[in-house]
């Protein structure tokens, strides 16, 4: 490998007593793309962060050209020639497209005067934009573009820097076939160019599109690099997970086909779901699989009526033809969101008004009989809180996400839509939460459980229907497949 632009000698860091990062020692070389794959909390973003300058690594150095080069902040990284897109967009809404792409750059009318050049600003924003083979207006806002637009924008941003490195997490999640090959045109455009490119991507499909190098982390180290070529799942699932486990053992399922309760059709909201049909019958736990930018939330969201898709959806064998999340509640179906902070919890409520916020009955109704309706709930999930009356802001994560679900447990549900429930919370939570379905499902209630912790689907779910890509690429029977194959066709690989 030639000499590398930006390089990485026995980087590692930790928090607190986990190790994220263990010895890794790897070169990106000028003219290259290199890519970075393998299974959630394999070190991937940690590696970046240190990169961008997000983060200081406690072990091992960084250089450039080099160069011992230690990257104090963003702000270090960005001098250095070093441009980052994030997963998570750090647009500002409340400005222009132009404002944002320009935003520590924008052009001045004069030395003298600090009066802003729009006109030449929008001018230079729709050339970089032009890059990418979008024709969006510069003068718009950019709280009123769609998710996939604003992720354009933001690599317009980044590569309007002409940057020397460019690092790219997750860059293709949010955006349709075109944009995908827009962007990859692109990005071999820059490499051509002398562009350092750092890719991290889940997507197994991209790589000999995009690639030139392909390195595997797990568990924080870094595995070993192949040529994007030779990038296959039959070679990169076993570096991401060490020997191939064996097939579950079978086991009979909880209960006999009563027919579906939930049936959802041809789900589409563009550009993120693309026909997506669904059946759950009473007592069975369908898993939707689903890496970064595969649909998976979309398709919950719509079902319950949180976002306006195409599709029918039917309840207990009722057509709901106005969905909403007041239609839906009312026919017994929950939803726990992803975002437990911003919609699920009320943060300055208590604990006690937040578990009974679904289950009130109109009018009055003293503490304590709010206390008395959701201690036995709480209990059950395990709720470690010295009072309920506690504000729910002052739990940890795994507490909060217990009182999101012990919400919806209050009053009889026959469906339960799950949207990855065990997110950024810890083991003991963790195994809680999943007796707790199997629970609700050995109860007669239907769950569907969307998540990206495929070894936590595995192990649970009765079926798990696979999304990439806003589609369904699979529908297999865990107790028959592998984890390496599951995530195998979550990562694109063909069925």
């Amino acid at each position: 490998m030639s000499a590398g632009a930006l390089e990485v000698r026995g980087l590692g860091h930790r928090y607190g007593e986990t190790r994220v990062l263990k010895d890794v020692t790897l070169r990106f070389a000028s003219g290259r793309v290199h890519a970075l794959v393998g299974r959630n909390g394999a070190g991937k973003s940690t590696l970046l962060r240190a990169l961008s300058g997000a983060l200081q690594p406690a072990e091992g150095e960084i250089r450039i050209a080099g160069a011992f080069a230690p990257l104090g902040s963003p702000h270090d990284a960005v001098a250095r020639g070093i441009a980052t897109v994030h997963q998570e967009l750090t647009l500002i809404p409340s400005l222009t497209i132009a404002e944002n792409i320009l935003l520590d750059r924008l052009p001045r009318r004069s030395r003298f005067l600090p009066l802003l050049d729009h006109r030449a600003a929008r001018e230079e924003a729709a050339r970089t934009l032009g890059r990418l083979g979008v024709t969006l207006d510069p003068a718009a806002k950019v709280a009123t573009l769609s998710f996939a637009e604003r992720q354009l924008v933001e690599i317009a941003r980044a590569i309007g820097r002409a940057p020397r490195v460019l690092l790219l997490d997750e860059p293709t999640s949010a955006l349709s076939g075109a944009d995908v090959t827009r962007l990859i045109d692109l990005v071999r455009a820059l490499a051509s160019e002398g562009v350092a490119v750092v890719h991290v991507t889940h997507r197994l499909d991209e790589l000999p599109r995009i690639a030139d190098d392909v390195s595997v982390l797990r568990d924080g180290r870094l595995v070993g690099s192949i040529a994007a070529a030779d990038a296959n799942a039959e070679r990169l699932v076993p570096m991401m997970f060490g020997a191939v486990e064996p097939v579950r053992a079978r086991h009979e399922r909880p209960s006999t086909p009563r027919g579906p309760v939930l049936v959802a059709r041809d789900m589409s909201l563009a550009p993120r779901l693309r026909g997506v049909s669904l059946e759950v019958e009473p007592g069975e736990v369908v898993g939707v699989a689903g890496l970064v930018g595969s649909g998976r939330t979309e398709l919950l969201e719509s079902i319950f009526g949180a976002r306006r898709a195409e599709g029918t959806v039917v309840v207990a064998g009722e057509r709901v033809e106005r969905r909403s999340p007041r239609a839906m509640a009312a026919l017994g179906v929950a939803l726990v969101p992803e975002d437990r902070k911003h919609q699920g919890l009320a943060l300055r409520l208590s604990i006690a008004d937040n578990a009974a916020l679904a289950s009130l009955p109109r009018g009055f109704l003293t503490r304590a009989g709010v206390r008395a309706r959701v201690r036995g709930v709480l209990a059950q999930l395990g709720l470690s809180a010295p009072s309920l009356e506690l504000p729910v802001e002052s739990l940890s994560g795994g507490n909060q996400q217990k009182v999101v679900v012990g919400k919806w447990l209050l009053t009889p549900r026959k469906i339960l839509l799950l949207d990855e429930p065990t997110k950024g919370i810890d083991l003991e939570a963790r195994r809680q939460l999943l007796a707790t379905i199997r629970d609700a499902a050995a109860a007669g209630m239907a769950v569907v459980w969307a998540s990206s912790e495929l070894e936590e689907l595995h192990d649970t779910a009765d079926r798990i229907v696979v999304l990439v890509a806003g589609q369904v690429a699979a529908s297999v029977d865990p107790r028959e497949t592998t984890l390496a194959r599951l995530f195998a066709l979550a990562m694109g690989e063909a069925a």
